[in-house]
């Protein structure tokens, strides 16, 4: 078989993996990149300017390598952190040259055949422009294993699109998914501010591709307060107020992708109707961390309206207004570098 030939049957991929203080972390991510069975492949590792000694961990594993990889290693000079994730995305992929790009987590682990298999999934699907994604196992932080498998994207590719909107994207993980070039060239960059590049890539495959999903467990994914939306979110009046600032980035953009795959102005009026719908919605929710008691306890009253249990809807309220402890620290240490989880 010629070198042309060989290469379209096994195409490049890249594996871009994501590092934030997380030295505890990235030397079993490191190790499960390294490890793929795939070739060619391409192993971009970049660290978002740690305080801890996670990029001397990167750099020292990096050197004892000597297996058939291509790796480099990348630091940014300042931190971009979670709140412009999207620069820090955008740049890691104009840096990479892989017709596929896979992304991973510096706190999470992937099996030695997550590359192989997610490609293997694309090809048979005949390379359409697209994202990939598997099925995942949780781990803890000391990496026992839950024996949880969670498929929350099993019908991703099948949602209607204003259900996409109405969910606001969600049921795609980025530490569990690749995307091909072509998808992120016909849209282009990202808009920087974005914190889910996941929902965005997802959103864009649906309009102008396909949404590939493998039912296996190809990553472990750590479960701890520190994940984007993890159980400390509502705790942290500084960090709900990111995310919400997040999801109105994600609006944005699901809004502009619609108007690219449409230019002459076709797109389904009652998809941008939802889009609406949704940042209306985040407006008032934003408002729980408001510095109006009034508006907290509205904002309250709005948000638990689907909460059955009377007595802890009226606590909550009341919590909102004047007593919600929760909303007055700003404590969370989140890793701001690696991919929506």
């Amino acid at each position: 078989m010629n070198t042309a030939a060989a290469g379209r049957e096994r195409p490049l991929v890249s594996l871009v993996l994501f590092a934030f203080n997380q030295q505890d972390y990235i030397g079993e991510a490191l190790e499960g990149a390294l490890a793929q069975t795939y070739e060619p492949l391409e192993i971009q590792v970049v660290d978002d300017c740690s305080p801890d000694e996670t990029f001397a961990v990167i750099e020292g594993i990096v050197a004892d390598y000597g297996g058939p990889h291509a790796v480099s290693v990348h630091r940014n000079q300042n931190n971009i952190g979670w709140t412009r994730f999207g620069e820090n995305f955008n740049a890691c992929t104009e840096r990479s040259r892989g017709e596929l790009i896979v992304l991973a987590a510096g706190d999470d682990i992937s099996t030695p055949d997550r590359v192989e298999k997610l490609v293997g999934a694309w090809i048979e699907a005949g390379r359409p422009p697209a994202v990939v994604m598997s099925a995942f196992e949780t781990i803890s932080d000391d990496t026992v294993h839950s024996g949880h498998i969670r498929h929350d994207g099993r019908n991703y590719g099948e949602l209607p699109l204003i259900e996409l909107v109405e969910q606001d994207g969600a049921g795609i993980l980025g530490a569990a998914i690749g995307f091909t070039r072509d998808l992120y060239a016909r849209f282009g960059p990202i808009p920087p501010e974005s914190v889910f590049e996941d929902r965005v890539l997802g959103f864009r495959a649906r309009l102008a591709g396909k949404v590939l999903y493998l039912d296996e467990p190809l990553v472990r994914y750590r479960i701890h307060a520190d994940n984007v939306s993890g159980p400390s979110i509502h705790a942290d009046a500084r960090r709900w107020a990111r995310f919400c600032r997040g999801h109105r980035e994600l609006f944005a953009a699901f809004r502009a992708d619609v108007r690219r795959q449409h230019p002459d102005g076709s797109g389904d009026p009652l998809l941008f109707e939802a889009i609406d719908t949704r940042e209306r919605h985040v407006e008032r929710t934003e408002k729980l961390v408001s510095g109006n008691p009034l508006e907290r306890a509205a904002a309250a009253w709005y948000v638990s309206q689907r909460q059955r249990n009377l007595r802890y809807r009226v606590s909550f309220i009341l919590k909102a207004a004047g007593l919600w402890r929760g909303f007055d620290r700003a404590t969370s240490k989140r890793p701001q570098g690696g991919p929506a989880k």
